[in-house]
């Protein structure tokens, strides 16, 4: 378990798969409204204090869970005014990665390694122009990881923060639907 704090008081809590299955904790089905798992996150964030000797005044969290690709997770405690907020929250950010691809080859290549994944079949994805690259932006869940990274070996450049998709969606131009490796794997 690595831990940081930043300049805004956030406490980062980095988890590696072995965190993870020590913990018996599943980052994509944190519900805080569960009492395990409140308790389960309290010893967390109190471990992680602990370890960078802080002691916070606030009794309120904001607890936001991120999953990576590497079978561990992050977790951000940001104590939070009492005005702000009555009851602990428990966020779920939505998993994607963006793959560039500098000719056709290859993405339809990348897209062929997905094939057998069912799971990115029913999951968001599209394809832009990005000044001649291809794009692909592909939302995934954790069953998908395996595929994820197979399809990663085709790409020249991958990306997974939200300016970059930002940019794409609104300076990109869209190739297809919102179902992109849907509609190329019905044509191959």
């Amino acid at each position: 378990m690595t831990v940081v704090q930043d300049f805004r008081g956030r406490i980062k809590v980095e988890l590696n798969e072995n965190d993870i299955e020590e913990l018996q904790i599943d980052i994509d089905k944190i519900d805080c409204s569960e009492y395990a798992t409140r308790l389960l996150l309290r010893a967390i964030f109190k471990a992680a204090t602990e370890k960078i000797g802080l002691t916070l005044s606030s009794k309120r969290l904001l607890i936001e869970a991120y999953p990576n690709l590497h079978g561990g997770g992050i977790l951000y405690f940001t104590p939070l005014k009492s005005e702000e907020t009555k009851k602990l929250h428990a966020i779920k950010k939505e998993q994607f990665c963006i793959l560039d691809f500098f000719d056709g080859t290859a993405l339809l290549n990348a897209i062929e390694t997905l094939k057998p994944c069912d799971c990115l079949l029913t999951e968001k994805s599209s394809i832009y122009d990005i000044d001649g690259v291809f794009r692909l932006i592909l939302n995934y869940g954790n069953d998908s990881r395996e595929y994820i990274e197979r399809a990663k070996e085709f790409a020249d450049e991958v990306y997974f923060d939200k300016a970059t998709k930002k940019y794409t969606c609104e300076h990109g131009k869209m190739l297809t639907g919102e179902y992109a490796i849907n509609e190329i794997l019905d044509v191959l």
